[in-house]
């Protein structure tokens, strides 16, 4: 599969959580997506360093928020075990887990992206 623009944003999610020094992603029963509340490091950094922290700590929340706003759980669902959730799984390992067949899956990934991508910032993913 090609990697769209909503496909490249969602796998900076685990980039932008290193980079904000943020604990681990946990996600309910529903799929909605629960960010941690930034907490200060016991130490003090340089000025630059706490502006990247805090600009990626944005970023989490817009990613997090993209894909709490999509109202199918199911869809939810796809985009936090492919790209959000610690475990790396394979996408046969996803649909199997969800109870589904590959001829379902494939599709409704491709349109877990497409709503990501309207809901990400104002929809400022869609090709216009």
């Amino acid at each position: 599969m090609k990697d769209n623009k909503g496909t490249k944003k969602l796998k900076e999610f685990k980039r932008w959580q290193r980079i904000s020094g943020n604990q681990p992603i946990n996600y309910n029963d529903n799929y909605l997506l629960e960010l941690n509340d930034y907490s200060k490091p016991p130490y003090t950094r340089r000025e630059r360093l706490l502006i990247n922290r805090e600009c990626a700590l944005e970023e989490l929340n817009a990613i997090t928020d993209g894909i709490n706003s999509i109202k199918d759980i199911r869809l939810r669902q796809i985009l936090i075990l492919n790209y959000i959730a610690t475990d790396k799984l394979k996408d046969y390992d996803i649909y199997i887990i969800m109870g589904k067949s590959e001829s379902w899956y494939y599709p409704k990934k491709k349109q877990a992206i497409k709503e990501f991508e309207k809901t990400y910032r104002g929809a400022c993913l869609m090709d216009i």
